[in-house]
């Protein structure tokens, strides 16, 4: 799922504030909240991709990005690096084969404080499952 697709809203619970809207990549607060409709995962891998922005990093250093699926943690790693990044897991062990609803939630540790008071966390341009390669 990308956040600026038109559909992207149906997809996400909360932490995603512009998503659906315009172009590129959307700030997440410091925790947002997915649900994500998956099958067999067992050639799949978990899939982000972000940017780490220069003016935040230096705020705040090196962040801990957290993934859980249904409150459950199934990856956490520290970025370090500024600009645009791609991450991947593989997903084999997260779920059945059974399709279901899983609840995938993101956590950015430290947030970043932006002006108006907001806890922010990553740019990110998508989230999700692709084929493992």
């Amino acid at each position: 799922m990308t956040t600026n697709h038109p559909e992207a809203p149906f997809s996400i619970i909360d932490g995603v504030p512009d998503a659906g809207y315009g172009w590129g990549f959307k700030w997440t607060l410091d925790h947002a909240h997915f649900e994500l409709i998956a099958g067999d995962l067992s050639n799949s891998d978990l899939f982000l991709h972000y940017g780490l922005d220069p003016r935040t990093f230096h705020d705040r250093g090196p962040i801990r990005i957290t993934i859980a699926i249904n409150g459950k943690t199934v990856d956490t790693f520290t970025e370090a690096v500024v600009g645009e990044h791609v991450h991947r897991r593989r997903a084999d062990a997260i779920k059945s084969k059974e399709v279901e609803t899983l609840n995938l939630s993101l956590t950015v540790d430290p947030a970043w404080i932006s002006p108006d008071g907001s806890r922010l966390g990553i740019f990110l341009g998508a989230i999700g499952f692709v084929p493992h390669t």
